[in-house]
């Protein structure tokens, strides 16, 4: 019975070994530092809006993040066992789109996406 349920996996700490709000931010001030400070100035409007002025002035570098290969591996295998896996995410969407996109090869072309975007945020919502 629990086969046929979906999984739903999150990406900063769960598929990732680290947080790519912290990697984007270190990114930013490192490239392009002015950006980064402007990015402070979004928190005015929101997390989110922070989030993507960040994802905006680094983008992810997916060759180098930390992921979690044996579970990477596991979701690979249930996913072609026909299980649904959705990532579900506090980071930006574009991050985590990126991310579906790098590694899509873990999944089936058909994956549900739902992330932070600037106009609304879905933390608070619980599953």
């Amino acid at each position: 019975m629990t086969q046929s349920l979906p999984l739903v996996v999150d990406l900063d700490g769960a598929l990732t070994f680290t947080d790519t709000l912290d990697e984007g931010v270190v990114r930013a001030i490192c490239r392009r530092p002015l950006a980064a400070l402007s990015a402070v100035f979004a928190l005015a409007k929101g997390r989110a809006a922070f989030k993507h002025r960040i994802a905006q002035a680094a983008a992810c570098d997916f060759d180098t993040l930390p992921l979690r290969a044996e579970l990477v591996a596991w979701l690979r295998g249930q996913s072609r066992s026909g299980r649904g896996v959705h990532l579900v995410t506090g980071a930006d969407q574009g991050i985590a789109d990126e991310d579906v996109l790098y590694i899509r090869p873990v999944w089936r072309p058909i994956m549900t996406v739902i992330a932070c975007i600037p106009e609304r945020t879905f933390k608070r919502l619980r599953l």
